[in-house]
């Protein structure tokens, strides 16, 4: 099945270095006018306009931003072969952006893939795919071949789904920024951003490895009000991280009250937090 790729960004890298790395023909690359990209010269496949790539390909992948994905999914589907298979990589857009094209899918990597360049960017990743039956087995010989794992989701759950997956993703990353920038304003000496990060990895392991309450630390589930007010005084300054500390407390206290709806202490800190005036 020869690929053809559209995009020269991390997805089209994910999914083009995984074909290579497959020895799978690739057909070539189509980029933007202007796109500085070395995709065609990192997969050594050769850069082509899309009416080229798409007589040429058995399986083209679409993976530009959703903003440009409608209106370019929409000419594909007046232009492709009807035997061509098109596939965006969007975890929000759903598969009918190829209509009336009858074979087309979506599917999106459950990962947060690297720049160009690195190797085995969809190794062991889950790809959620989502589109009609007949999808389904080429969406597993991508997923073989990219020697990851395959998921499926609804049309209408898919923005449900890639909400989730976006405060898993650009969550953490957001918030081990915040974590550097207060620390670099108070010059704690020897602390790096690879102790921010093995921080943040031992409480997404502490996470994966337990459950209930056991999977959270700090001072909202051990009740500390004093110490969770002290840092929104502290954060006065910065509004943005207040409002995030603020609200990623509160939410940490619904679910811990879920579970454990007679714990006082951390309903102490809840009334304190609902008190606390925020933008």
């Amino acid at each position: 099945m020869r690929l053809g790729i559209i995009g020269g960004g991390r997805a089209a890298w994910a999914f083009g270095s995984a074909w290579l790395t497959a020895d799978a023909p690739i057909a070539g690359v189509a980029l933007r006018d202007g796109s500085a990209s070395t995709l065609p010269e990192r997969l050594s496949a050769p850069r082509l306009a899309i009416d080229s790539l798409l007589a040429g390909a058995d399986l083209v992948v679409v993976a530009v931003s959703d903003d440009a994905l409608p209106e370019l999914c929409g000419s594909l589907a007046l232009h492709a072969p009807e035997t061509l298979w098109l596939v965006h990589a969007s975890g929000a857009l759903p598969a009918s952006l190829f209509a009336p094209h009858a074979r087309a899918f979506s599917l999106h990597p459950l990962r947060s893939l690297p720049p160009p360049g690195a190797e085995g960017a969809l190794d062991g990743a889950l790809l959620v795919a989502e589109g009609p039956e007949d999808a389904l087995e080429v969406a597993e010989e991508i997923a073989r071949r990219a020697r990851a794992r395959l998921a499926r989701v609804t049309a209408s759950a898919k923005p449900t789904y890639h909400a989730a997956a976006v405060m898993a993703a650009a969550g953490p990353a957001t918030l081990l920024s915040m974590s550097e920038r207060l620390l670099a304003g108070v010059g704690v000496d020897g602390v790096t951003a690879d102790d921010i990060a093995a921080l943040a990895i031992s409480a997404i392991e502490n996470w994966r490895r337990n459950n209930g309450t056991a999977r959270f630390t700090g001072p909202v589930v051990r009740g500390d009000t004093a110490v969770v007010r002290k840092h929104l005084d502290l954060l006065a300054a910065e509004p943005t991280m207040r409002a995030a500390y603020a609200s990623l407390a509160l939410a940490l206290c619904e679910i811990v009250l879920e579970r454990e709806p007679d714990d006082t202490r951390v309903r102490s800190v809840q009334e304190a937090l609902h008190a606390f005036p925020l933008p």
